[in-house]
């Protein structure tokens, strides 16, 4: 039934002229397009609402978006809790209670010294933790997937920890005592395989690539080292290059320990120039 035939239904007890029935069928129809412009207000801004959703999500899925110096505290403590819990970090690494230091640096590309690598948009922290600043740190964490792409860790020995004798050192002949205590970072029965398997699968890759490290700079020409090898067996030695699969930008990353005479450090990621 159409509106005219219920209005000349409605007003014919009370007999209603024509033009009554006209001016009322006017503000009825007034009345419907007012209602169909709400309605579809309504829908444009849940239609709206639906996409910034959709947005969102597609963008959580790739990975979080750090855009705060307080983010990107939040996230390292996130991830450098990720990396204890895979088994990449000994569970006895601590971070303080705030971060030493947070800085923010833009995209850029490196020089030929790094490969060409694009240095994506990140910020860099540093941070002491432990007892009396046993553990120092610094990182890079990626703005767009929120992963630390570089990490540099140090932890000063213990009383406990027996300092190793090195090689001897000047024309004198002395011999230089540094520690190894490398466990107080990674852990003890962690293997270069192992290590790099974990990494690869942090970062997202589908898998890596051990290289020799060739390096006229540090004077270093070294085979691949074997995958069951201890990470803490390459404490002073070259440093290991590997190449991770789906890496678009196809260039190395680094692990490399060291020692010194209160302590050892370990750099996993982006650190060094090809020398």
């Amino acid at each position: 039934m159409s509106d005219r035939e219920r209005f000349d239904r409605a007003f014919s007890p009370v007999h209603a002229s024509p033009e009554t029935l006209k001016e009322v069928l006017k503000m009825t129809e007034r009345t419907k397009r007012a209602h169909t412009v709400r309605r579809s207000a309504r829908m444009t801004v849940i239609i709206a609402a639906i996409f910034i959703l959709l947005l969102s999500g597609s963008a959580y899925a790739i990975g979080q978006y750090v855009n705060s110096p307080e983010q990107a505290w939040k996230v390292t403590q996130q991830e450098i809790q990720k990396m204890k819990d895979m088994g990449i970090l000994s569970q006895e690494f601590t971070l303080g209670d705030e971060p030493a230091n947070i800085g923010e640096s833009p995209e850029r590309n490196g020089s030929d010294y790094w490969f060409g690598r694009i240095f994506r948009h990140r910020y860099f922290l540093s941070s002491l933790g432990g007892e009396d600043g046993k553990y120092f740190l610094n990182l890079d964490v990626d703005t767009v997937s929120g992963k630390i792409t570089r990490l540099s860790m140090e932890a000063k020995a213990g009383e406990n920890d027996v300092p190793v004798a090195g090689d001897a050192a000047g024309t004198d002949g002395e011999i230089t005592y540094c520690h190894a205590n490398y466990d107080d970072i990674i852990p003890a029965d962690l293997t270069v395989g192992r290590l790099c398997s974990l990494m690869a699968e942090y970062w997202g890759f589908s898998g890596y690539t051990i290289s020799g490290t060739k390096d006229d700079f540090y004077g270093y020409d070294t085979e691949p080292p074997a995958e069951d090898m201890l990470v803490s067996e390459l404490g002073d030695k070259a440093y290991l290059t590997v190449f991770f699969e789906g890496d678009q930008s196809g260039v190395p990353m680094y692990v490399e320990l060291a020692s010194f005479t209160d302590g050892v450090y370990v750099t996993i990621g982006t650190n060094h120039l090809v020398g």
